[in-house]
């Protein structure tokens, strides 16, 4: 698994590639079995959202992705993070 981390408009955004064969999850229970990787997204604190690579490549440039909404709460990666995010996994 690799990991990175971006800063998005002040946010602090962990970014982790995860292979087939790759453990995830809380204490690597988890393999990764399937050829299209994952893409994991963290704030400081916790783990928030996981795509698959290919869903991510989809994205337009520029374009952002809510992470996470809710009432208490809001956490996107805006357009330009994310064309980093983009840009690293493809040079992997």
């Amino acid at each position: 698994m690799k990991t990175k981390l971006f800063q998005d408009e002040g946010n602090k955004i962990k970014v982790c590639l995860v292979k087939r064969g790759d453990k995830y999850g809380v204490d690597g229970c988890l393999v990764h079995n399937e050829a299209d990787p994952l893409i994991e997204f963290y704030d400081p604190r916790h783990f928030v959202r996981r795509y698959y690579l290919s869903t991510i490549l989809e994205i337009e440039p520029r374009q952002g992705l809510c992470l996470e909404g809710n009432r208490y709460g809001y956490l996107a990666i805006e357009g330009p993070c994310l064309d980093k995010v983009k840009k690293w996994v493809k040079s992997l």
